[in-house]
């Protein structure tokens, strides 16, 4: 489906490609897949990988009963739809997680403490030994990085183990330890990345005046306290790989089990189409409508490439901290200033030179963009406060080659065929005239503005407070289609201005209340307004706003009928707090998250009116010259109703997790994650279908997560992981939800010759909905619709092949289930299957097709025809 297709339009889609999914294969509404990665860590990854599906069957989903009255002796024409999920086939198995994960949040021991790293954050952890390999309690520990005016001090506890949860990524850390009797110990130039925990080992000498220095130069290869499969994108790699328009999310393709959802730069992580969460520093900047990420994929990037520090790509069995995501979690870390004057200015330029013709182009169309910015980071006071700014233009003129290849309709010259008697030659010639702009090049530009800004301030050695704050303007005239070229008349047809405005605010405060306890607090404010209109160089001149198809080639009306619209409008609140607590072998972690997002969107689709007709001649004698009024159209549609939705949906979102170091070498992480979602309820009810008037709220959406990882030795890990997963609601089934119930926005569906009388002339559009009935889609919620979720499970080893040279190879499955889909209730119930020869090109059977089928079909209410 095109994509700028509204969502009214989506869900008209999905609801005939899903029924026909359906009606071939009914139980395959989850997913289930295995794969084997590989993963080389001292440069970008690259992935094999191999899938299997295996559909296996489920119970039959229970489908909202429909009074057979209402469906008998309907004429063809309209659908009825219900929105569904399966059963599981045991939901006692969710209380069963439920009871199993908090088990295992209550288990109590003493020992080794591990440091959690927090969402946005690094952390640190070790043990202290003297040279018989006996632990030293109470020995005074360092942590500090000179640039970021960051310092912990912390001493060993009886088990001669240290935690630092809720440092800042970045190189140039330093570690110093000193005890009593024992030689000072240093450790330099440590370097701590996103979401990584670094275990240290120490072993401090007998007493000397001379200090033990070591340098600890690159992350280590091997994390042997890591569980989950995730990769961190470095700065080095963001700022030395290529990449086209310099959006920096493209990189997570690096990362195994990483791969392209279609062709409009979505992401699927281990085959799943979409489900994705998007963090900012922690934050979420992911946009509930669509459940993608901010500004969607025809702005040319979120945030300035050169804003981003790093990124880390959770592709499987992250932790407990992490929900709302079925698929995989993408956690940004912008840049922050330091103690040193950093600059940098940039500027970057493309033309068609090196671009290869588009095979659906006569010709090379012209293509010129302008990228550039400047960005600059320093103290405000020395080790205390700091600032970060960076400033980004785009520039792009890239016009849009625009042509119609209709056989028999339409001629390459651009005239029309067939176009005789009764029409004259006068009117044959004026329908001809409208041709010409859709065989030609069609300016278009792509402007975008990015700002970013940030504070980081540091009052003392237990406090810091970070606000940061980012904003996207992104205008793009006859933007909406993206594609080189166009041979449909879309280019003109089917097209607009699009305009994308992102606005995205962040304050934290992390507070270190004792050396054992660490509380992070986080607001976050997003906005996302995505709005597209006509443009009025692309209307018809002289025509009104109405779409038109002549002999069945559309896109020849006066503009597109998805267009005016706001979709959506988006803005939510989040507040959020994780609370660190180490006690003997355990370090806990305990957090809640909640979001209020609401989604206003504006559109009618098609108010401006649909005409067709069969043939050019009857359309050249409605075009011009048409003095007596006459209508030779063979149908006509226009809807009308109300045009706006406003809905607001909250999460409530608690997890509890737990990292215990059972031995030296065995470190386990588990934890409960609980989400629910509070959904607005349709306040227009249709009375032919009460089930219009209820979106159900599924309750028991607990995701347990546990984590092994075993060290053979230095060089080599053994992990294994295990967890359930849920997804988002998206804002736009919501609204799809409320808006489609029959009655929210009625049309008028006139056709041939019945309705002619009292049909509009061409141009004209129908002044008054007295001629509009209920809307012929009627969609509602099934009474078992609940989240989606996904269990994940992987088996990794992990093993250090030289000093600077790692490799990963990894299992993942992933099995998804409760998945979305639409079910048309106008088809009967399921009949005996049916079985078809496939035969070759001698029509000798090769193979054979089985496919269910149906008792009755298309049984539709008269009231919505």
């Amino acid at each position: 489906m095109p994509r700028n297709a509204s969502a009214t339009a989506a869900s008209s889609v999905m609801s005939q490609r899903m029924t026909r999914e359906f009606a071939s294969s009914p139980a395959t509404a989850w997913a289930r897949a295995g794969s084997m990665l590989m993963m080389i860590t001292a440069a970008p990854a690259r992935v094999k990988a191999r899938a299997v599906a295996s559909p296996m069957p489920l119970e039959p989903p229970v489908i909202s009963a429909i009074r057979p009255s209402n469906l008998n002796g309907c004429v063809t024409g309209s659908i009825v739809t219900d929105y569904f999920c399966y059963h599981a086939p045991n939901e006692v198995l969710w209380m069963k997680h439920a009871r199993l994960g908090l088990i295992f949040l209550f288990l109590a021991g003493s020992g080794a403490v591990l440091a959690q790293t927090l969402a946005g954050m690094g952390g640190m952890s070790g043990v202290v030994r003297d040279p018989s390999g006996a632990v030293v309690p109470n020995a005074n520990v360092v942590v500090e990085n000179e640039a970021k005016g960051v310092r912990r001090t912390l001493e060993t506890n009886a088990a001669g183990l240290f935690t630092v949860p809720a440092l800042v990524p970045s190189q140039g850390y330093r570690v110093t330890v000193n005890a009593r009797g024992f030689t000072p110990f240093e450790r330099n130039e440590i370097e701590i990345l996103v979401g990584q925990n670094i275990d240290l080992s120490v072993t401090l000498t007998l007493g000397s005046t001379t200090t033990q220095v070591e340098v600890f130069s690159a992350a280590p290869i091997v994390e042997n306290t890591k569980t989950d499969v995730s990769q961190v994108i470095e700065s080095q790699q963001i700022r030395d790989l290529p990449i086209n328009g310099r959006r920096v999310d493209s990189f997570a393709l690096a990362a195994p089990g990483v791969t392209n959802d279609g062709t409009f730069g979505l992401l699927s992580f281990r085959g799943v189409a979409g489900g994705n969460s998007f963090l900012q520093d922690g934050n979420d900047a992911t946009e509930q409508y669509y459940n993608e990420n901010a500004g969607r994929t025809r702005i040319a990037s979120q945030i300035s490439q050169d804003a981003v520090q790093e990124f880390q790509v959770l592709s499987s069995d992250y932790s407990a901290e992490y929900g709302r995501a079925v698929g995989g979690v993408i956690n940004t870390v912008t840049q922050s200033g330091s103690n040193g004057l950093h600059g940098t200015m940039y500027w970057f330029f493309r033309n068609r030179t090196l671009n290869a013709r588009d095979r659906y182009a006569a010709f090379n169309p012209p293509e010129i963009r302008h990228q550039a910015g400047v960005s600059v980071g320093g103290p405000l006071i020395k080790n205390k406060l700091f600032y970060f700014f960076n400033f980004d233009i785009t520039r792009r003129d890239f016009p849009l080659s625009s042509s119609i290849v209709k056989p028999g309709t339409i001629d390459t010259s651009g005239h029309f065929i067939g176009c005789s008697t009764p029409a004259t030659p006068a009117q044959c010639a004026a329908i001809d005239a409208i041709l010409p702009r859709y065989f030609a090049l069609i300016p278009r530009q792509a402007n975008q503005e990015l700002g970013f800004g940030k504070a980081d301030w540091r009052p003392s050695e237990r406090n810091s407070v970070s606000a940061s704050f980012n904003i996207l303007h992104f205008r793009s005239p006859s933007g909406i289609q993206t594609a080189a070229a166009i041979t449909t008349g879309a280019a003109i047809g089917s097209n607009g201005d699009d305009s994308v405005r992102v606005r995205n605010g962040r304050v934290s405060w992390t507070g270190i209340a004792t050396p054992n306890a660490v509380n992070e607090f986080r607001f976050g404010w997003f906005t996302d307004r995505q709005a597209d209109d006509f443009n009025p160089k692309l209307i018809v001149p002289g025509g009104g706003l109405y779409s038109l198809t002549v002999a069945g080639q559309a896109n020849l009306g006066g503009g597109a009928n998805y267009l005016p619209r706001v979709q959506p409008n988006e803005q939510r609140f989040e507040y959020a707090d994780n609370l660190t607590w180490t006690r003997g072998r355990h370090t806990m972690k305990f957090g809640f998250d909640i979001l209020n997002s609401d989604d206003f969107v504006y559109q009618i689709f098609n108010q401006f009116g649909s005409y067709t007709y069969g043939s050019v001649t009857n359309f050249a004698l409605d075009f011009s010259g048409n003095t007596a009024g006459s209508k030779s159209w063979q149908s006509y549609s226009q809807t009308f109703g109300l045009p706006s939705v406003d809905t607001t949906i909250k999460d409530f979102d608690f997890y509890a997790q737990d990292q215990f170091r059972v031995t030296p070498k065995l470190t386990i992480n588990y934890g409960l994650r609980y989400e629910f979602t509070s959904i607005p309820q349709p306040k227009l009810i249709n009375p032919d279908y009460p089930q219009t008037g209820t979106i159900p709220e599924a309750k028991l959406n607990f995701g347990p997560r546990i984590g092994v990882a075993y060290s053979l030795n230095d060089k080599t890990v053994i992990r294994a992981g295990y967890g359930i997963f849920h997804a988002r609601y998206q804002a736009a089934l919501i609204q799809n939800l409320i808006e489609n119930n029959g009655l929210y926005q009625p049309t008028a569906t006139l056709s041939a010759p019945a309705d002619l009388p009292s049909g509009p002339v061409f141009p004209n559009i129908l002044a008054s909905s007295n001629l509009a009935k209920n809307g012929n889609t009627v969609m509602f919620a099934a009474p078992n619709l609940r989240m989606p979720y996904s269990e994940q499970g992987d088996l990794a080893v992990e093993r250090q092949l030289a000093k600077d040279i790692g490799l990963t190879a990894s299992y993942i499955w992933s099995r998804g289930a409760h998945l979305t889909a639409v079910r048309d209730l106008n088809v009967g119930p399921l009949g005996p299957n049916v079985t078809y020869g496939i035969l070759d090109t001698a029509n000798n059977v090769v193979g054979t097709y089985t496919t269910p089928t149906y008792l009755l079909a298309n049984r539709v209410d008269k009231r919505y025809t």
